[in-house]
């Protein structure tokens, strides 16, 4: 097969936009074939996203895909039903691995104590009218509204300096709670990342193949993917307007920055991957 290797397995942890479907079209290209052949090859890919469990979930059930999945960039994470045995706590049609704490816990508490500090400096994606929510984050109808219900972050539009952002960094600490940068909107979560979900995973294949042998595969464009592509054997970085930031924040200098953006720069991505591997592992 095309992506068949003889003597080794490989973990994708992939994000979504700007990385498998292009942020301002949202096309997704030939990824999802290619997703599926990877799969077929007995390799893993594993979504890593932003995105919420509405979302991820629709694009599973609408593709016909299987996989687990990461989301709200590391606030939870879930496979299907048995994907790894016998799970006691489930979510629609899938166990639950890891749940952050909910933004039920905290938002009511914060909220307005952010609001009496920062009420010039931000805007919170709740309280942003349906025009503007979908002006600044590119979706309408169901799509908006799957992106809307949020389970483990808060999102913000932040208009002011790096240090009135550092201010509001030390006033979420005192509740244990921290701010992610995505593509399009800061994130206000628990502290935890899409490296720290993503260890779970890892944690679930080596309990259930612990003879398997296999690399991890990062690929991002933003930079809420740097721990992520810190963490893998092989980190790719998919052109983007955000590349600065995260390729800034990379431990090495080791990587695969695509020619392309998305769509097709995730597959080029992969493709280089396979280039890089086939000679060591047939």
């Amino acid at each position: 097969m095309k992506y068949g290797l003889k003597d080794m397995n490989l973990i994708f942890f992939s994000d979504i936009d700007g990385t498998l479907i292009n942020n301002n079209s949202f096309c997704y290209g030939k990824n999802i074939e290619t997703i599926k052949e990877l799969l077929q090859a007995n390799h893993y890919v594993i979504f890593n996203s932003s995105k919420t469990f509405a979302e991820i979930d629709y694009i599973l059930k609408s593709e016909n895909l299987s996989i687990p999945f990461i989301c709200e960039t590391g606030g939870a994470v879930y496979c299907p039903r048995g994907f790894f045995g016998e799970s006691e706590e489930r979510r629609g049609d899938y166990d639950v691995i890891f749940e952050s704490a909910k933004i039920s816990d905290f938002s009511k508490k914060i909220e307005p104590i952010l609001l009496s500090k920062f009420k010039d400096e931000m805007l919170f994606f709740n309280h942003m009218s349906l025009k503007m929510r979908a002006r600044f984050s590119g979706l309408s109808g169901k799509d908006l509204e799957r992106a809307s219900l949020r389970d483990f972050s808060i999102l913000f539009k932040w208009h002011a300096s790096n240090e009135k952002l550092n201010n509001l960094r030390d006033t979420l600490e005192d509740f244990n709670l921290t701010i992610i940068k995505g593509g399009r909107f800061f994130h206000i979560c628990s502290n935890f990342n899409k490296y720290s979900a993503m260890k779970f995973i890892l944690t679930k294949i080596s309990h259930n193949s612990p003879e398997q042998i296999y690399r991890t595969v990062g690929i991002g464009d933003s930079s809420n993917d740097i721990e992520m592509l810190n963490q893998t054997d092989y980190k790719c970085v998919v052109q983007s307007v955000n590349n600065t930031s995260l390729i800034a924040g990379l431990t090495s200098k080791n990587f695969i920055l695509s020619t392309t953006q998305a769509p097709e720069g995730w597959q080029e991505c992969v493709d280089n991957i396979f280039d890089q591997t086939r000679g060591l592992h047939g």
